[in-house]
Formats: structure tokens, sequence, C-alpha cells
């Protein structure tokens, strides 16, 4: 193995330790602000969902486009997309529901927290 790989193995390896150190403060902050437990388990669930698919992403695309120093604004769309077609897999009808009543737009609200999960484990 030479440097960059060992490098991107430990940089994938830290990034999934500080996504599920990230479910875990994130879930805490719903328990404590949400008091409706059907409102509070849709918001986790879709959480974990977003979450875990950029978890899978990172370890399966990113990673490797990384190893490979191709990773520009296209392969980022390729993620990115990726990502968005797993979590839209897993979204059932009540999770739909969730979002349409709460925020509108689902697609607009999977962007948003694509991002957000994105943002917070660089």
């Amino acid at each position: 193995m030479d440097f960059w790989q060992i490098f991107w193995t430990i940089v994938s390896i830290a990034l999934t330790g500080l996504t599920t150190w990230l479910v875990g403060v994130i879930t805490n902050f719903f328990n404590k602000k949400i008091k409706d437990s059907s409102l509070q388990n849709h918001a986790l669930t879709l959480l974990d969902i977003v979450q875990y698919s950029v978890m899978e992403i990172n370890q399966t695309y990113v990673s490797e486009m990384k190893k490979a120093g191709k990773f520009d604004k296209e392969a980022q769309q390729v993620a990115f997309d990726k990502c968005y077609t797993i979590i839209q897999s897993k979204l059932t009808p009540q999770l739909r529901e969730y979002i349409i009543d709460n925020f509108g737009d689902i697609a607009s609200h999977i962007k948003t927290l694509i991002e957000a999960t994105v943002y917070q484990t660089k």
C-alpha cells in the first residue's frame, strides 16, 4: 500500500466514526426538542436514512474517486445522485407525507439534508 491509499483508508474510517457520533448527537437533540413521538420517530428515521446513505456512498464511491484523484464536480454530482436515489427508494409513504406536511417539497428537503450531512462530516 502506498501513502495515499493508507491516508484515504484512515480518512474513510474517521469519517465513518464521525458520522456515527453525529447521528447520536442529532438523535439526542431531536429527543429533547420534539415532544410528539410520531413526529419524532419520522424525523429520526429520515435522518438515519440520509446519514447512512451518505456514509454508504462515501465508502463505496467517494473514497474510491478520491483515491484515484478523480473527485471533481462531475463526480460530486454523481455521488449526490446516487445518494438521492438510495434515499428515495427507502422513503415510506408515511415519511413522504411527513416531509410534505412539515417541509413542503420532498426533493428540496432531501437535497438540504444530504448537503448538511456531507458538510457535517467534512
